[in-house]
């Protein structure tokens, strides 16, 4: 993404993405069920076709912006129920792939990296250093929260293999938003 487009998205606009992720992210690691989650993240998606799509008769903008949350998802939920596959997170509850809270999870952090994350789009460097930082954090502090999810022994070493893969996997997803499947 341009820096013109990134400022022409509005501050304003960033910020209430970036406070909307953060509200919904505790949510989904509160994990009040599945129903309560899909309608918050339903409202989150409607908020943002609302705050940040230039012209309402536009479909092809939603589209886009549908297209990119299924990506995101896609890749993310795979990336996580490998780690559990593997071993690198437990649970202490069963699940099919991952915990549904994940799945939420995901469809709005897709959100908040076109949005209030688009400054990271500018420097795939900068985006592997705030992934590399920013990602087993958040697994970190979510995991704590949330009670259920557990990191593998020893938690050092889980951070560190999350840190980098994080710093892999998020420029990774920005280089594909650049598609002009996902392009606004």
């Amino acid at each position: 993404m341009a820096l013109s487009q990134v400022q022409s998205l509005g501050i304003g606009k960033l910020l209430i993405s970036g406070l909307l992720f953060e509200v919904v992210w505790l949510i989904c690691v509160l994990a009040p069920g599945a129903t309560l989650l899909a309608g918050v993240t339903a409202l989150n998606i409607a908020l943002h076709v609302w705050l940040f799509n230039g012209n309402p008769f536009s479909t092809e903008w939603t589209v886009r912006t549908l297209r990119w949350v299924a990506l995101v998802t896609l890749f993310g939920c795979w990336m996580d129920a490998a780690l559990f596959r593997v071993g690198v997170f437990t649970a202490s509850h069963e699940f099919f792939l991952l915990p549904s809270w994940l799945l939420f999870l995901w469809m709005n952090f897709a959100l908040a990296l076109r949005f209030a994350f688009a400054f990271l789009h500018r420097n795939l460097a900068i985006a592997a250093v705030v992934g590399g930082v920013a990602g087993p954090f958040s697994y970190w502090i979510g995991a704590k929260i949330n009670g259920s999810v557990v990191f593998a022994e020893p938690v050092l070493q889980t951070v560190l293999l999350l840190a980098v893969l994080w710093s892999a996997f998020l420029p990774l997803l920005l280089v594909c938003a650049r598609m002009r499947l996902f392009r606004l």
